[in-house]
């Protein structure tokens, strides 16, 4: 297997990150996540994919198994939110943490351009506020066949300024470039 980068993004404060276009050539895509969260309500934000521009919540659920140094918890839930999905439990933190305390994220999806079948994806992730914070595994399912050509990624409110995403692409041919 190979991985070939396709594009990178960083958010503004104002905005998500989208990644529109995906080349339809790999098997599968990695999307890698730094971020934090304008929220306010909390210590620590979820961390929400949207596919294809699809935020009807019926098309999406999640497991998520995640511990906080101090306990442990599993969830299995369903966006409700109208976002997107839930990828990441509490992954990010918010505007309340300390300064320049990023989480991240790493989720593959697997393939993604396979039209017969809905598509699933697991994510590693975490965050660390000087002691506390989260760490989790988790997995998620968008309930739709359709190839997947864009991903929009975003938090609680907005992704911070600085907060990036970086999406790759793999092959199942060691020699392929990806193009």
């Amino acid at each position: 297997m190979t991985m070939h980068h396709i594009a990178s993004g960083i958010a503004n404060g104002s905005n998500a990150i989208t990644f529109s276009n995906i080349p339809q050539t790999f098997t599968h895509l990695q999307l890698k996540v730094y971020g934090r969260s304008t929220w306010t309500g909390g210590s620590s934000s979820n961390v929400y994919v949207t596919v294809n521009g699809n935020s009807t919540t019926t098309n999406y659920a999640a497991h998520a198994l995640y511990g906080t140094g101090s306990s442990a918890a599993a969830q299995a839930f369903t966006s409700s939110s109208g976002i997107g999905y839930y990828v990441a439990y509490w992954a990010f933190p918010t505007a309340t943490a300390s300064a320049n305390i990023f989480g991240s994220l790493v989720m593959d999806i697997f393939d993604y351009t396979n039209t017969s079948k809905n598509k699933v994806a697991k994510m590693l992730y975490g965050n660390d506020r000087n002691g506390s914070g989260v760490v989790g595994v988790g997995s998620s399912l968008f309930m739709q066949t359709g190839a997947i050509t864009s991903l929009t990624i975003g938090a609680d409110i907005l992704l911070t300024a600085g907060s990036r995403a970086d999406l790759y692409g793999i092959t199942s041919n060691p020699i392929s470039t990806g193009a």
